[in-house]
């Protein structure tokens, strides 16, 4: 996959050069983290719908710092968390339309984010946690981006139902950039609580998440970590190979 490998400032430079352009295909933006690369490293279907994205950004620290043993070494994180209050800070700025495509409550979700962001113009879809990228809710939210045509669309489905939302109808979406950002709208609405910025800085954010969700966490971390561990081994082994 090609990774940005630039600050977290000139890749919103980028997205925002993207919102200027008259284009007829948006633009996606896949955030890869341990658990993406795990996933679509054991699925080769999912890699192939994956690797279409327009923009991958390094979420993870344990991605950032693969890419030092390798041959394109990324500048820093630039995460769904941290890109999905900025576009929506820009967005009220210059009076945008922003749809996201997640959350649990719709109402709710939208006061709350009109609060904080009163220029843009929002609109929420919240489907069921049964939510199919192909079935009758992933074709209701293509029919109202459509129906909309909104600037930016924030997809917060995990992966990778978000991804496969995304890509699968990119073609079809009447919008300029469509962001899979994961659990980024709960952040900004405090239904999650994201980790201090000092975890964030050193690359420990996972940490703090696996203190306060054990139960639902250890389980993917520890084999992710342990997948990750070894898919790492064998890219570096085949970089390595590849430069001899």
């Amino acid at each position: 996959m090609p990774f940005y490998n630039g600050s977290f400032d000139r890749a919103i430079e980028c997205l925002v050069n993207d919102l200027k352009q008259i284009t007829y295909t948006p633009k996606v933006v896949v955030t890869p983290n341990v658990d993406h690369i795990v996933r679509i490293y054991d699925d080769p279907q999912l890699y192939e719908v994956y690797k279409s994205a327009n923009y991958f950004f390094a979420d993870g620290f344990p991605v950032v710092l693969l890419s030092r043993f390798m041959s394109t070494r990324i500048h820093e994180r630039v995460t769904g968390a941290d890109i999905f209050p900025a576009l929506c800070e820009l967005s009220s700025n210059l009076h945008l339309k922003v749809f996201i495509l997640g959350g649990h409550s719709t109402e709710p979700a939208y006061q709350t984010l009109k609060k904080l962001y009163p220029g843009a113009d929002i609109r929420i879809y919240a489907p069921s946690m049964n939510f199919e990228y192909n079935g009758p809710e992933g074709q209701q939210a293509v029919r109202l981006v459509n129906s909309w045509q909104p600037d930016i669309v924030f997809c917060c489905l995990g992966m990778p139902k978000q991804e496969l939302w995304a890509l699968s109808h990119q073609q079809e979406l009447s919008a300029k950039l469509i962001l899979c950002v994961g659990a980024a709208l709960d952040f900004v609405l405090g239904d999650a609580k994201r980790a201090p910025l000092l975890f964030q800085r050193i690359g420990m954010e996972w940490c703090w998440r696996l203190f306060h969700e054990p139960s639902r966490l250890w389980k993917r971390y520890l084999w992710g970590f342990f997948k990750f561990v070894k898919i790492v081994i064998s890219e570096i082994g085949k970089h390595n190979e590849s430069t001899k």
